[in-house]
């Protein structure tokens, strides 16, 4: 959780992409979002990292989206006035794009359904649809999917869907500038339907599952699949999300399967291991050893 003292400090880490000399509560803060640092650290933040950062300042703190908005280089350094000019107007023509709209799909080997037309989708291909149209949508379930990748190649995944799920829509969960998060939650309240949640099995992803609008329990491949996945486990995403567990501590079904795995094994999985190309970079790790 970032404190409210350290928020100039967060959003600047964000926009900029670079952290100087961190303070006890920004390293805290960037352990949290996925990035171990001790206090004193100097350097630049992957960008999954800022996204995290950001939705965070957004979301539970209110922080207005114009301050990501200027140009800076990897030093922290203000760029040009062009450079800047073209960011803001890029920003600006992202958020009119995407505004108000979801990214949706069928679940593989289905078809959208709306007003009583199926519409089918190549593999890898989704519709980008405006929250009004919830209601023109047939659909009994969802899967709400959390990383980009992971939605877009839904097709791939390593384990069968259940088949109470197996006619579900699929949603992205969202992110700034791409079918924002508060705005696909809109959508999930508009269909009023049961929602399964596939998010990273670590203590963040399954505390934000359980706060989806209309939750049910999430979807995974299982213990004994992870137990198969040592090599892409992340005991960093563990330790750095630990203090969340709690959270947890009444919840039943998958979830608390998942729960259990994390206290057992201290180690988290991206779900982005749950695509073919994650068995593809364990084979790959396996064959360096």
């Amino acid at each position: 959780m970032i404190a409210p003292k350290d928020i100039d400090r967060m959003v600047r880490i964000a926009r900029t992409g670079f952290a100087k000399n961190t303070g006890a509560g920004v390293s805290r803060a960037l352990s949290e979002a996925g990035f171990p640092t001790r206090r004193g650290w100097t350097g630049s933040i992957p960008l999954p990292v800022r996204e995290t950062i950001r939705r965070e300042l957004i979301e539970d703190h209110g922080v207005a989206t114009e301050r990501f908005s200027e140009c800076y280089d990897s030093q922290g350094k203000a760029a040009s006035r062009r450079e800047a000019l073209e960011t803001a107007r890029y920003e600006k023509k992202a958020e009119t794009v995407q505004k108000d709209r979801v990214l949706i799909k069928a679940a593989p080997g289905g078809a959208l359904i709306i007003d009583d037309r199926e519409i089918p989708l190549p593999e890898g291909c989704h519709l980008c649809a405006p929250v009004e149209m919830a209601g023109r949508i047939e659909a009994r379930g969802v899967i709400l999917v959390e990383n980009l990748e992971v939605f877009q190649d839904f097709h791939l995944l390593d384990f069968a869907l259940p088949e109470k799920n197996r006619d579900d829509l699929v949603v992205f969960r969202g992110k700034p500038h791409v079918a924002r998060q508060d705005t696909a939650e809109a959508f999930l309240k508009r269909l009023a339907v049961p929602v399964v949640a596939c998010f990273d099995i670590d203590p963040s992803g399954l505390s934000n599952a359980l706060s989806t609008p209309f939750f049910e329990d999430i979807l995974w491949p299982g213990r004994e699949a992870l137990m198969d996945m040592r090599r892409l486990w992340r005991p960093d995403r563990y330790q750095a999300q630990r203090q969340v567990m709690g959270r947890l501590d009444g919840a039943g079904g998958e979830l608390a399967k998942a729960r259990d795995f994390l206290r057992e094994n201290g180690a988290g999985v991206m779900q982005e291991a749950f695509l073919n190309s994650g068995r593809e970079l364990e084979s790959c790790l396996d064959s360096q050893s």
